[in-house]
């Protein structure tokens, strides 16, 4: 039997015969695990006994010197003393007065470890008694620090931890006063009154002798801080009085239930703890983790040898699977690596040897190599493709976009004229002429209107159309539409009735798009209505999301089998053969907004009763009742005069018939003079020249453009305050807020509406510059 040609599961059997050593780690491992845990465990239990017993040998200290401050406090000679210290006596009664103090607290130095005894009374009047009789010299900030202890701890003795001597003249740097303060009830007022304070001071030395006869190990001590972090113990008897500096943190160590391991200058400690129960004090045992394991070391050694030995076999096998199994599972590895940065390359194929589940895997790698081939082919040409789309959806959109202007452009000429002979005051046209004028700017209308929803339709099917949402009263949408269908022609005096109740709910939309998709429901049901027809709106809640707004008639009605193709673009069901106008995109741009705007739209039609269009909104939160529409005045006739001031303005534009146009219209107002250039570098040179009242600025100019233009003409000086109208044949929302934002006062388009023209000259005319 060839080794080479065994299945993986034999290969992973062999693998785990050798494997079967690990038993011996593991036994081996666990037992000086256990081993070590136990001796630390046991140095614990030791250490926690001994900081136990060195807690209670201090705190016996201290119930000694506690006990000897109460018996001081109680004497009567020494509440006299300090209480006539207050008073002016004559330095004989001082001397005899410190005399009896210093042999009354003389026989209280025969506790072990009190270093002097320091009385203070209110007015800083002085006794001393230690090993030092003489005490002239006194540390005035400790003395105040300790005095203002007592004196916040009036009821008890306090245990600062260690302090400088309070006197300069003793032979011990550092004491551990015990502070008290004495005092006295006022017989008058019944109050508890302060007599002075008592400071006891406890040698730090005598303390020192003490706990450094316990060892703890060979590298092992014990270390006491106070609550203030200052160490009043430790071995090295220069750091006593100097802060806690360890690295690890005293709030971590005195936190800890159990015991706290950290490293101090690469070497790792088992830190201990236990705070005494009177001061506060904390006392530590800090225990090197490598005292715990040294008796463990002979097992250490042992295991580490059988280890070494296991690892020699498991490396020799390891060798050989490593080159039958891990070597191709690495190489599929690194390869779907290179996959996932894209830098495979998809014809490169693996060799397979054997029979084993590992050639059986590589086998199905290279399939999976040859399917992502084929995916990655296809992909290109799908990337292809889109690319080529947009391209072609660009061209569309530049083509929309520059038609438009080339067709706003001629329709300026001809609704500009038309909308002067039919206005104009100086040469009225005949009522026959009249109606035929009509018909020219009805058509160019039509024509312009069929422009903008082609560009509608252009910019939602190339995913531009940018929608502002706002809460929309429903009752002010209705009411306004309806005040719009007013001013048109209604050849069939169709008759509109809102029967929209008061208290209907806001809607979440494009106040514009919503008015634009109710204006177009209105307006068919008006063309296809039958003579002295009717037309009914009103709304009501569809759900508690939905609001419905619907649109009745009562014209012939739609065939069922024709009502599926409603929504359809340049879709009129045969009405294009009649002289109803009309596009055909109407319907069909409706709906593509009202989907943009979470919405829908639909219809209910009966052959002979007349259609029922409805359109579905979003409910915003606002739920505020509608007001009253707010009915706008009236329009000033077309030629009216727009002041009684002579007036300048400056008209800048490159097309000769724009400039005939507006020279015609402004010929036919009184007392208004027209200058006109055809470059903004020339209308800029005539503004710095003479006086303008208004300035008309074309967008797209020879040179400079009409944007740029507007900014030198708001730097000068003479022409700051001049308002300036943008009339271009760039009617894009993006290309209005971008000549708005750069400083035209108004913005109209082209082709032109005269009355607007004259309704902005008038209001920039009268604004005061």
């Amino acid at each position: 039997m060839n080794v080479f040609n065994l299945s993986i599961v034999w290969k992973l059997i062999i693998y785990m015969i050798f494997l079967s050593i690990l038993p011996i780690f593991i036994v081996g491992g666990t037992s000086y695990f256990y081993s070590s845990h136990a001796l630390k465990n046991q140095v614990d239990n030791y250490t926690n006994s001994l900081i136990i017993n060195q807690e209670e040998l201090i705190e016996l200290q201290i119930k000694q010197v506690e006990a000897l401050s109460g018996q001081i406090a109680s004497l009567s000679t020494i509440t006299d003393a300090l209480r006539n210290a207050d008073h002016n006596i004559d330095s004989f009664n001082n001397l005899a007065t410190k005399a009896r103090v210093g042999y009354t607290l003389n026989r209280f130095l025969n506790i072990d470890g009190i270093v002097s005894i320091d009385l203070f009374s209110k007015t800083d009047t002085h006794f001393h008694v230690g090993y030092s009789l003489i005490n002239n010299q006194i540390d005035e900030d400790v003395k105040n620090r300790l005095l203002n202890i007592g004196n916040t701890n009036r009821t008890r003795v306090v245990w600062p931890g260690i302090e400088p001597n309070v006197s300069l003249d003793s032979r011990d740097q550092f004491t551990l006063p015990a502070v008290r303060s004495i005092t006295e009830i006022n017989r008058e007022t019944l109050n508890l009154e302060l007599v002075g304070t008592i400071i006891v001071n406890f040698s730090a030395d005598h303390l020192f002798e003490q706990i450094s006869k316990t060892k703890i190990g060979d590298d092992g001590y014990i270390l006491i801080v106070d609550q203030n972090e200052r160490i009043i113990y430790h071995p090295d008897k220069a750091r006593i009085g100097s802060q806690y500096d360890l690295p690890i943190p005293l709030q971590r160590i005195t936190n800890s239930i159990d015991s706290v391991i950290s490293d101090i200058q690469d070497e790792t400690y088992v830190f201990n703890h236990i705070e005494s129960r009177t001061t506060g004090w904390h006392i530590i045992s800090v225990i090197p983790e490598s005292s715990f394991y040294k008796h463990a070391s002979t097992v250490n050694t042992f295991i580490m040898f059988i280890i070494i030995v296991c690892l020699l076999l498991v490396i020799l096998v390891a060798l050989y699977l490593s080159r039958t199994i891990v070597a191709p599972i690495r190489n599929i590895t690194e390869s779907f690596k290179k996959y996932q940065r894209g830098q495979l390359d998809l014809s490169s194929r693996m060799e397979a040897s054997g029979k084993d589940e590992i050639s059986e895997l590589i086998a199905w790698y290279n399939a999976f190599l040859a399917t992502q081939q084929q995916r990655q082919e296809s992909e290109i040409q799908l990337v292809r493709a889109k690319r080529d789309a947009e391209k072609a959806n660009k061209a569309k959109s530049e083509f929309l976009s520059s038609m438009s202007h080339e067709l706003r452009t001629p329709l300026n000429s001809i609704l500009g004229f038309a909308q002067l002979l039919k206005n104009s005051k100086k040469t009225p046209l005949t009522e026959r002429q009249q109606t035929q004028m009509k018909f020219i700017i009805d058509g160019g209308e039509h024509l312009i209107g069929l422009i903008d929803e082609v560009l509608d339709l252009a910019k939602i099917e190339a995913g531009k159309m940018t929608l502002n949402y706002d809460a929309v009263s429903t009752c002010n949408l209705i009411h306004e539409c309806l005040a719009f269908m007013k001013t048109i022609r209604n050849d069939k005096n169709v008759t509109f009735y809102d029967e929209t109740p008061s208290d209907v709910p806001y809607l979440w939309a494009d106040p514009l798009r919503a008015k634009q998709i109710l204006l177009n429901l209105l307006t068919n049901a008006m063309k296809y209505n039958i003579q002295n027809g009717e037309v009914w709106v009103s709304a009501h809640i569809q759900d508690e999301k939905t609001l419905r707004i619907q649109v009745r008639d009562s014209g012939k009605g739609i065939p069922a089998d024709q009502q599926s193709e409603l929504f359809q673009p340049f879709s009129r069901l045969g009405e294009e053969t009649k002289q109803i106008a009309g596009t055909g995109i109407g319907l069909f741009l409706s709906k593509k907004l009202i989907s943009e705007m979470n919405g829908s739209i639909g219809v209910e039609s009966t052959e002979g009763k007349g259609s029922i269009f409805w359109v579905d909104f979003p409910i915003t939160e606002n739920q505020e009742s509608c007001e009253a529409p707010i009915l706008s005045q009236a329009p000033s006739p077309v030629f009216s005069n727009l002041g009684s001031e002579k007036k300048h303005i400056l008209y800048v534009e490159d097309n000769s018939a724009n400039v005939s146009l507006m020279e015609d219209i402004i010929d036919e107002l009184e007392d208004i003079h027209l200058s006109s250039v055809h470059t903004a570098e020339l209308g800029i040179a005539l503004a710095e020249k003479e006086q303008f009242d208004t300035i008309i600025l074309d967008i797209n100019l020879p040179g400079m453009s009409g944007i740029e233009a507007v900014g030198h003409l708001k730097a000068l000086d003479k022409t700051l305050n001049v308002p300036i109208i943008a009339l271009s044949a760039n009617a894009t929302p993006d290309g209005i807020n971008e000549a708005l934002s750069s400083g035209f006062d108004q913005y109209l388009t082209k082709p032109i509406d005269v009355a607007q023209l004259l309704e902005a000259l008038k209001d920039c005319l009268n604004k005061p510059n």
